[in-house]
This record gives structure tokens, C-alpha cells and sequence, in this order.
């Protein structure tokens, strides 16, 4: 999930991509893999023009508590 929502991203559609973006953590589970994890830090790459929208800021924690969790 975390793939789609950054290739999306590069489409214009922030606030649905980061629907898709908070769903993939919880969609992550338990899973503790750097391949997971850097996922996470390509969507943050990509969202980062969009960081000014409540939605990409709350995905941004969302991944921020998954990778240092």
C-alpha cells in the first residue's frame, strides 16, 4: 500500500494518497522489515511538496511512530 500511495502521489492527489498512506501501517502489522520501512520513507519523500495539508502531516506521524516503534 505504502507503494501505491508514492507512486500516486507523483499524480496530484495528495489527500487520496495519504488516505492510502495511513492505511498502510495498519495494513503493516508487526512487520518490522527495512524493505517495509523504506517504503514508508519513499511516500514521506514523495508527500513532502504536500506536507502543507493536514492529511500528508498526519501520515507523516503515522510513519514516523511505525518506523521508531
Amino acid at each position: 500500500m505504502a507503494n501505491l500511495a508514492t507512486l500516486t502521489m507523483a499524480h496530484d492527489d495528495p489527500l487520496h494518497d495519504a488516505e492510502l498512506g495511513r492505511d498502510a501501517p495498519a495494513a503493516a502489522g508487526a512487520v518490522r522489515s527495512e524493505r517495509v520501512f523504506d517504503a514508508f520513507r519513499q511516500l514521506q519523500t514523495a508527500a513532502t511538496p504536500y506536507r502543507q495539508l493536514a492529511a500528508v502531516r498526519e501520515l507523516n506521524q503515522d510513519i514516523r511512530r511505525l518506523v521508531l516503534s
